[in-house]
């Protein structure tokens, strides 16, 4: 089923200048549309509907039990809305399940291998989908370099510290090429201190794979810092979306 094309909306934001952040308006990636789920009787979500642009960054930001570790459940196609649909660049992906949705998940726990080695675990994905050993190769030489763990290919989950697994994690997503990227509380096991500079690191590797992302946090200064947009969350509700300065400065 495919679903109407729509308008472009606000996209990612470039504040490389400094001052006030530019953005500009990219064509739509991913859509939910009239998401409700129950769960008991108890309502986890309520008609929630949002856009995210090709390359942008949203955040949901919301406290425990706000609904946003639902709506990245369903979009990732590991939980089924009661009601509402999922449009992934234009495909009704509402029905499809998991696996042929091309959406990459990023988990808190990682989830790398810890028998395999570092390119072991980045290459794991192509090899399962039984690429040529050259494209694995290639594959991982680049993504390798993009996350800047080149030094480390030949090193155990164990050896690394909790920021380089988590770009080992990221790297081994992005090697079967995600339409989309959900990242679920990424940063909830680490340290403060490598928490805000990693946070700066993966900004910039969006910026340069253009791959829009969804994260989900329940820490507003996390939002502030990884949103082109972030959308408020409160017990299943879709309060404000806007940008940073707009959901900062004019809380709704």
């Amino acid at each position: 089923m495919q679903a109407q094309k729509l308008s472009p909306i606000i996209g990612n934001r470039d504040d490389s200048a400094g001052g006030a952040p530019h953005y500009e308006r990219k064509e739509v990636a991913a859509s939910v549309r009239c998401l409700s789920k129950k769960f008991d009787q108890a309502i986890v979500l309520e008609d929630i509907n949002f856009d995210v642009a090709e390359g942008e960054s949203l955040v949901l930001l919301g406290a425990s039990g706000s609904g946003k570790t639902t709506i990245l459940r369903i979009i990732a196609g590991l939980e089924e809305p009661d009601t509402g649909r999922v449009i992934l660049h234009g495909e009704d992906v509402t029905e499809l399940p998991c696996r042929e949705r091309g959406v990459g998940v990023i988990f808190q726990s990682y989830a790398l291998f810890p028998r395999m080695t570092v390119e072991q675990n980045v290459g794991y994905g192509l090899r399962i989908r039984r690429r040529s050993s050259k494209e694995i190769k290639e594959t991982v030489d680049r993504l390798l370099t993009l996350v800047r763990l080149e030094e480390h290919r030949h090193k155990y989950p164990s050896q690394l510290s909790g920021g380089q697994q988590q770009r080992v994690a990221i790297a081994r997503t992005l090697a079967y090429k995600p339409q989309v990227l959900l990242f679920d509380e990424p940063f909830g096991a680490l340290d403060a201190q490598t928490r805000v500079r990693l946070r700066r690191e993966i900004r910039t590797l969006l910026r340069q794979v253009n791959v829009p992302a969804i994260f989900i946090t329940h820490d507003q200064e996390e939002a502030l810092e990884l949103g082109d947009r972030i959308a408020v969350l409160n017990a299943g509700r879709l309060e404000q979306i806007g940008t940073p300065d707009e959901v900062y400065n004019r809380p709704e």
